[in-house]
């Protein structure tokens, strides 16, 4: 935005600026008091340094045009006030313009502007004009801002920039010395910030790896320890199984070696049949059979338990 009021008001100022170049004396003067007249014209620092004007310095019958003009430039309708003597009569149209460019200065130094305040510097009766004022200003693009009634304020948003007084560019080349230093400050505080993060990440990286480190080689003892103990426990019967039958009870002990655990089985024993007799095998021989040696002997079984 500011750049392309700066191209606009250029514009504006650039006929001004051509019959300058030939304009001397009286029409120098009246060049002046055209310029500050005009509409959307509001920066003259080009047309106050052309040489035919500076000129006008030294001539006492129209010193007081150059006066006029670094008043538009860079002055408000409260130096007017104060110097109006030694300023021409002003026109309704000056008037009217050189408020509105004191509330852009105004703007610059606040941000929050009163009505009680502007009434007094601007020489206004009544609110219902000096809101017209500021929103003619706004239509111009001289401030732009929010006109907050109830509580009697011009909230400013953004303010156009106007010509530097003699000797303001060397308070603005301070402030942005100070602003450079300070700024300087900053960054250096900031890099140092930076790198003291950096290292405490470092330090915490180192202090993880040998935690890690530590943890693993913990794990790796007593994986080590359990393998050793486990060894150990079942190095004895080297994993073999021995078998023993007990006499007469038929239980059968395991052995299986490595934790000396014993098994007993339980097993049938059987009565072994008796022999038979030479008669019965002689008989058996001639086709006669006995009713009581028909059938097998009856086995009989036993079972014993533990």
């Amino acid at each position: 935005m500011t750049d392309h009021f700066n191209a606009a008001a250029l514009g504006k100022l650039e006929p001004f600026l051509l019959m300058v170049k030939s304009a001397k004396g009286a029409a120098a003067a009246k060049l002046i008091q055209d310029a500050t007249s005009a509409n959307g014209v509001f920066v003259f620092a080009e047309l106050l340094d052309s040489p035919n004007i500076q000129e006008l310095s030294s001539n006492e019958k129209y010193a007081s045009f150059l006066s006029l003009l670094k008043l538009f430039s860079y002055g408000t309708y409260e130096d007017y006030k104060q110097h109006q003597s030694t300023f021409p009569p002003l026109t309704p149209a000056q008037v009217t313009k050189l408020k509105q460019l004191s509330l852009a200065t105004f703007a610059k130094s606040s941000r929050t502007l009163s009505y009680p305040a502007l009434l007094n510097s601007l020489s206004i009766s009544s609110v219902r004009e000096l809101e017209d004022l500021i929103i003619d200003s706004i239509y111009l693009d001289i401030v732009h801002g929010k006109l907050n009634q109830q509580q009697s304020v011009f909230e400013v948003e953004w303010s156009m920039g106007r010509d530097l007084r003699p000797g303001e560019i060397d308070d603005l080349l301070a402030a942005l010395k100070g602003w450079a230093q300070t700024t300087s400050g900053v960054i250096q505080a900031l890099d140092q910030k930076i790198e003291s993060v950096r290292q405490e990440e470092v330090r915490k990286g180192k202090e993880n790896k040998e935690h890690e480190k530590i943890l693993q080689n913990t794990i790796q003892e007593v994986v080590n320890a359990n393998r050793q103990k486990g060894q150990q426990s079942g190095g004895g019967g080297g994993g073999s199984e021995q078998v023993t039958q007990t006499p007469r009870s038929g239980r059968i002990l395991r052995n299986t070696g490595g934790y000396n655990n014993r098994e007993e089985e339980d097993v049938m024993e059987v009565d072994e049949p008796e022999p038979q007799s030479k008669q019965s095998t002689l008989d058996g021989m001639r086709g006669k059979k006995k009713p009581s040696s028909d059938s097998p002997k009856t086995v009989r079984k036993r079972n014993r338990g533990f």
